[in-house]
C-alpha cells in the first residue's frame, strides 16, 4: 500500500500531500462526474503536478478510505468476538495498515482469536513466540502452539512441529513424534519439504541410516517438484544409494531439476549429454544447457564452454575461438584465476583477440597476486623481456661483487 507521501509526486513542489488531497476533493466537488477534469483542475492549481500524479494520489486516497472503513468494520466484528476479524485486526497492526505498526497490539489480537481455538491464530501466534514478535521469544511456548495447530490439521504446523521435535527446539528431542508429524505433513500431498526432511532423517540418523526409506521419501518430494529432492534422486540413481543404479533415471531427474533453473543440474545434465550417459549423446543440447548456467554467472559452466569451443566436436561443430574467448573473458571478469591466466596468454599470442600486452600484464598480475604459480612465472618473464642483456664484462663484474 502506498501512503499519501509515497504516491510519487514531489512534496517540495506540491507543498504537502494533504493540501493536494484537499485540492483533489475540491476539484471533484466542482466536477463530480469527471475525475479527469478534477485532476486537470488540481494540476492547474499546482503547476508542478502532472495529471497522472494527481490521479495516482486520488486513487491512493480512495484506497486508504476503503482500508480505513474496512478496519472500522473489522474492529467492530473483532470486539464482538469473531476470531476471523481478530486475525485481520492483528494483520493491520502487524503491517501498519491505516494504523501505526504495533506488533504488541497485533499479538494481543492474535491471542484473543487463539483463545477461541482458531487454528490459524494459534499457528500465527506460534510464529510470534518463535521469533519474539510482540511477545518475549519463547521456544517452549512456540513448540506447544505449533503442536496445537498441527493437531488441527495445518500442514505447515505439522512440518514445523515435526522438525522442532527432531531438533529438540523448545522440547526434548523425540524421533518417534518427529517422524509421525513429518509423515502427516508429507501425506497431505502439498508439503514436499516434509518429504525431504524425512529423507534427511532416514539418510543421516547415526548408526542406523536407512537409505531405502530415505530414497522413498526423497522420491515423493521430487515428484512433488522439490528441486533439492530432484537433485538428490539424480545422485542416488547415479550412485545406487537406496535405489538400483540407473543412469537413465539419474538423467531424468537432473533434467527436471535443470528445468527449474538449478545451475549445477544444468551442468551435470550437459556432461551427461556430452558423454551419452543415460541418454543419447547431444553436444548441441549440452551447449544450450551450459549457456543457460553460464548466462547466470556460473563460472564452471563458462570455463566448460571455453573448453568445448576451443576444441569443437568433429562431425558436430567446428572449433570457435571467438566463442571460446567470449566465455573466457566472462570467467576472467568473474575473478576465476585460471581464466585470467589463460586469457592473458591469448592477449600475448593474439588467439581470438588482438594482441594486447598491457591487458595481458594486468591479467597476469591479478592471477599472480592470487597465487597462480604459472602466472607468476610468465609475469616475471614478460617483465624481463624489455630489460637489455648486460654486457659480458659487466655481468662478470656484477657476479664478482655478489660473491
Amino acid at each position: 500500500m502506498k501512503l499519501l507521501w509515497q504516491a510519487g509526486y514531489k512534496g517540495a513542489v506540491i507543498g504537502g500531500a494533504l493540501s493536494t488531497a484537499l485540492l483533489v476533493h475540491a476539484a471533484l466537488a466542482a466536477n463530480p462526474n469527471d475525475s479527469n477534469k478534477a485532476a486537470q483542475a488540481t494540476a492547474t492549481e499546482r503547476p508542478g503536478i502532472s495529471v497522472a500524479q494527481v490521479n495516482e494520489a486520488t486513487a491512493t486516497d480512495s484506497q486508504n478510505d476503503k482500508q480505513r472503513e474496512a478496519f472500522k468494520w473489522y474492529m467492530r466484528a473483532a470486539k464482538n468476538g469473531l476470531p476471523d476479524a481478530q486475525i485481520e485486526i492483528a494483520r493491520f497492526y502487524a503491517e501498519g495498515i491505516v494504523v501505526p505498526k504495533d506488533e504488541v497490539e497485533s499479538a494481543r489480537w492474535l491471542k484473543m482469536a487463539a483463545d477461541q481455538d482458531n487454528e490459524w491464530a494459534i499457528f500465527q501466534l506460534a510464529d510470534y513466540y518463535a521469533e519474539g514478535r510482540g511477545v518475549p521469544k519463547d521456544d517452549a511456548k512456540a513448540t506447544e502452539l505449533y503442536g496445537q495447530a498441527a493437531e488441527k490439521g495445518i500442514a505447515w504446523a505439522q512440518y514445523t512441529y515435526g522438525t522442532r521435535q527432531l531438533e529438540g527446539l523448545g522440547t526434548k528431542p523425540d524421533l518417534v513424534a518427529a517422524v509421525t508429524w513429518l509423515t502427516r505433513a508429507a501425506e497431505t500431498g502439498s508439503f514436499s519439504a516434509a518429504y525431504s526432511a524425512l529423507g534427511n532423517y532416514y539418510a543421516q540418523r547415526l548408526g542406523q541410516e536407512d537409505q531405502v526409506e530415505a530414497a522413498k521419501w526423497y522420491l515423493k518430494a521430487a515428484e512433488s517438484g522439490d528441486n533439492f529432492a530432484q537433485v538428490e534422486m539424480a545422485n542416488r540413481y547415479a550412485d545406487g544409494r537406496g535405489v538400483p543404479r540407473d543412469e537413465t533415471e539419474a538423467t531424468k531427474w537432473q533434467l527436471k531439476a535443470a528445468e527449474q533453473g538449478n545451475e549445477w543440474s544444468q551442468i551435470d545434465l550437459a556432461e551427461r549429454l556430452l558423454a551419452g550417459k543415460g541418454t543419447d549423446p547431444d553436444p548441441r543440447a549440452a551447449i544450450r544447457w551450459l549457456e543457460r548456467a553460464a548466462n547466470n554467472g556460473n563460472v564452471h559452466a563458462q570455463t566448460a564452454l571455453v573448453d568445448l569451443f576451443d576444441k569443437g566436436r568433429p562431425g558436430v561443430f567446428p572449433a570457435d575461438p571467438d566463442a571460446a574467448t567470449h566465455w573466457l573473458i566472462k570467467a576472467a571478469k568473474a575473478g576465476n584465476v585460471n581464466a585470467q591466466f589463460d586469457l592473458a596468454l591469448r592477449y600475448i599470442d593474439g588467439t581470438g583477440v588482438d594482441v594486447d600486452r598491457e591487458k595481458a600484464m594486468g591479467l597476469l598480475r591479478g592471477a599472480a597476486e592470487e597465487g597462480n604459480a604459472q602466472a607468476q612465472l610468465r609475469l616475471a618473464e614478460l617483465l624481463l623481456e624489455d630489460v637489455p642483456e648486460p654486457e659480458p664484462d659487466a655481468a662478470a663484474n656484477a657476479a664478482a661483487e655478489v660473491q
